[in-house]
């Protein structure tokens, strides 16, 4: 079964200003797709691309800045990420920001269970009818 939302993720951290894989301070890894995109669109976040060895390889990543967030705490979170704001790059994010699994926010929960009963209800129906 492929569990299938209306939207992407993203769609759902924009339309609620959510924000909270933003904060974690994980590392953002960009991908080629992600330069070409960014060379055709917004050429000014290339500045932003840095590396890192991990395992012995080098791969890239979006810089980090130091945020100071409301619980005082002070991380270090992508350089496009603006606590007001939140993701101020929203419409040409990574990649791994588009795949990432928000369970954070209680419309995107329910929007999940509310799929899986529809798949369950589709299910049954077929059972019935064979």
């Amino acid at each position: 079964m492929n569990l299938v939302l209306e939207h992407d993720i993203s769609y759902y951290c924009k339309k609620f200003n959510c924000g909270k894989c933003c904060e974690k301070g994980w590392d953002i890894f960009v991908t080629e797709s992600d330069i070409r995109k960014w060379e055709e669109k917004k050429p000014e976040i290339l500045n932003q691309i840095t590396t890192k060895n991990i395992n012995g390889i080098r791969k890239k990543l979006l810089k980090k800045q130091p945020i100071k967030l409301l619980d005082g705490k002070i991380r270090q979170l992508c350089v496009f990420y603006d606590f007001e704001k939140k993701c101020t790059i929203h419409d040409v994010n990574p990649e791994i920001c588009k795949k990432f699994s928000c369970l954070h926010h209680v419309y995107f929960i329910f929007q999940f269970f509310n799929k899986i009963s529809e798949l369950i209800e589709e299910s049954d129906k077929k059972m019935l009818n064979s």
